[in-house]
């Protein structure tokens, strides 16, 4: 899920949070013996508590996809149960509509992550980013994701300590520096 995807003030993308992880702060999260996850980037397979593989998780990446170009989620439903049943149904159609109306060059690839059947989608993340790798050259350039986090700095918060960071709201003193020691403790 977008959540899982940290982007650091340098550009670098990274992935958190592999195998799923219970939070009592997840909205949706599961009872004990059930299916875990976050339906909104589960398979189908997933939904129904089948064996899932990296094609599972390349289906959650189409609607990860989706977000970044839409900014709205793929799946649409009232309730957890309105979603999940969109997700066994692959009833995208508005999210199909969204990519084909914002980047129509994308909707091959959005497509494919998002076949009902795992043989259907790419077979793994190479053969994906081999197909992401030729749409961005055909693409005109725009704002790199080191551009845009630089763009975006003066507005983000800092994180701090503890499990998540301690958060310091935008326009909050940052007396300390990058590395973690407070003020008292670096070197003039």
């Amino acid at each position: 899920k977008p959540g899982n995807v940290m982007i650091g003030r340098d550009g670098t993308v990274k992935i958190l949070d592999f195998g799923i992880a219970k939070a009592s702060t997840n909205l949706y999260a599961t009872q004990a013996q059930s299916t875990r996850g976050t339906p909104l980037f589960m398979s189908p397979e997933q939904v129904m508590g089948r064996p899932i593989d990296g094609r599972s998780d390349i289906f959650s990446l189409g609607g990860i996809l989706h977000e970044l170009v839409a900014l709205k989620a793929t799946w649409e439903g009232d309730d957890i149960i309105a979603i999940m049943r969109a997700v066994l149904d692959v009833d995208a159609g508005p999210a199909f509509e969204r990519v084909q109306r914002l980047w129509p060059e994308l909707l091959p690839v959005f497509a494919r992550c998002l076949a009902a059947s795992p043989d259907d989608r790419y077979p793994d993340t190479t053969v994906l980013r081999a197909d992401l790798e030729a749409l961005a050259a055909r693409t005109p350039e725009g704002v790199s994701v080191a551009g845009w986090v630089a763009q975006l700095a003066p507005t983000l918060s800092i994180a701090r300590t503890g499990e998540l960071g301690e958060v310091v709201p935008n326009g909050a003193s940052t007396e300390f520096d990058p590395h973690g020691l407070p003020a008292a403790d670096r070197e003039a």
